[in-house]
């Protein structure tokens, strides 16, 4: 069976896809971003539960490297590196923009940096990564959120003519962001508290207002599991696949509209 390798899958998406991939009988190495958290699964041959920090090069390498030694090989990426960060740009400290665009995009480029030379020695492979993405307006309080993921897609879609000169695909899931109150308090209010932008409180008030509106839309992460599993299996050159019908927008007329309808592909 095909190997997958899939960061950050302690929850939500990552654990969804891990759970996914498993029970379709694939060996699945399930990284987790802190040592001490736990995956809700059981034991199994086919799946390895092991620490990963996207942000460490000679980490990845040596998970790769224990990887090929445990599976034979490995066929497809999940780079499921998601870092929210929701609040006034001028309230969020720069250490908290360099460690957000540390993960989200520099942890990316590190994690496929580090499988190229592997799939390159085969000459196939596919990479998949998974961002976090707000509807096609531009919502209130996430400018490094837009900025993040501007920066990813931007660097994915360079990156295709190299990869597939390699005959290696690169993919993109866009799943829509539906912030819930929790995440907005602790981020933006928090932000503004610490740095007495008072200026802001009228703005704050109408944006966590939209924000909270907006979080109605957001999608399950076996939705996003499934566009995950289907672009690993689909064989296309297909780039982005969007979750959600909030981003009708953005896939009109290309085909890269996906729902809950989407059925798997078992064409492995």
């Amino acid at each position: 069976m095909p190997t997958v390798l899939i960061t950050d899958c302690t929850s939500s998406i990552g654990l969804a896809s891990t759970k996914l991939f498993s029970a379709i009988g694939w060996n699945v190495i399930a990284a987790k971003r802190s040592r001490d958290s736990q995956i809700d699964m059981a034991p199994s041959e086919r799946l390895w539960v092991t620490h990963l920090d996207v942000c460490d090069p000679a980490e990845i390498k040596e998970v790769i490297e224990q990887s090929v030694k445990r599976f034979g090989n490995i066929d497809i990426l999940v780079v499921n590196a998601l870092h929210h960060q929701i609040g006034l740009f001028e309230g969020i400290p720069r250490k908290k923009y360099i460690q957000h665009f540390g993960i989200n995009v520099l942890g990316t480029m590190d994690m496929i940096r580090s499988i190229m030379p592997l799939f390159r020695q085969t000459h196939r492979g596919v990479i998949i990564s998974v961002i976090s993405s707000p509807d096609h307006s531009i919502l209130p309080m996430m400018s490094s959120v837009y900025a993040s993921n501007s920066a990813l897609e931007g660097f994915l879609h360079a990156f295709i003519p190299e990869a597939a000169s390699q005959g290696i695909l690169v993919k993109l899931v866009m799943r829509y962001l539906g912030p819930s109150d929790m995440i907005f308090k602790e981020h933006a209010l928090s932000h503004l508290a610490d740095c007495s932008l008072t200026d802001y409180h009228d703005y704050i008030k109408v944006s966590e207002e939209v924000l909270m509106k907006k979080k109605v839309g957001s999608r399950k992460s076996e939705e996003v599991a499934r566009a995950i599993y289907n672009a690993a299996t689909d064989g296309s050159s297909r780039f982005r696949y969007l979750v959600g019908t909030e981003n009708a927008s953005h896939s009109e007329g290309r085909g890269d509209r996906v729902d809950g309808s989407t059925e798997l592909r078992t064409n492995i």
